[in-house]
């Protein structure tokens, strides 16, 4: 049985249809599992940058806000607002853990995706390179096809799955976790 996904937070990203060209090829083919994807989804803020006007958090976290209404207020821009939740493994996943307003997820909010990240929020699926001793074709074979549009699981057991593998392939940013990203709207 999975355990439960908590609400821990809102963030401003670019909106979904908006290129970033900082994915150049070479550092798609250095990151991604899925290199052929025109954008990439992510909880990591290099990955899927956040709005100017969200740089700055209303100071709970540093990289993301606890009030939905006061993310709403400071970007009246372009915009995807999402809503971040973490998968609770066990008293390590409590680090990311703020209250939030509204506290619970809206059925409304459109799954974008399971993301796998550090506690710090670096993904270990988009911003976590290959060693040298990587098997990146094994990996890309085995992990590639469940990964959607945007780069992200499609199915939380996929992610869990990964998370494990992140945890032995890079040691340094273990333990990692699992993130459901949601879109709550497009401005």
């Amino acid at each position: 049985m999975l355990s439960p996904v908590v609400l821990y937070g809102f963030d401003a990203r670019l909106r979904l249809d908006a290129e970033d060209p900082q994915w150049t090829q070479d550092r798609r083919e250095r990151y991604l599992l899925r290199p052929d994807l025109p954008r990439v989804l992510s909880v990591d803020r290099l990955v899927w940058p956040a709005v100017p006007a969200a740089l700055t958090t209303d100071g709970l976290a540093p990289d993301y806000f606890s009030d939905l209404g006061a993310l709403r207020r400071r970007c009246d821009g372009a915009a995807a607002i999402i809503a971040l939740a973490v998968s609770e493994h066990d008293e390590r996943a409590r680090a990311l853990e703020i209250p939030c307003q509204p506290a619970e997820i809206d059925p409304a909010w459109r799954l974008l995706g399971w993301d796998v990240a550090d506690s710090g929020l670096i993904s270990g699926l988009s911003n976590c390179g290959f060693l040298p001793d990587t098997d990146v074709t094994a990996l890309r074979r085995d992990y590639g096809p469940r990964l959607n549009e945007h780069g992200l699981f499609r199915e939380r057991a996929d992610a869990e799955a990964f998370r494990t593998l992140s945890d032995a392939r890079v040691k340094e940013h273990a333990p990692f976790f699992v993130h459901r990203i949601l879109l709550v709207e497009e401005r």
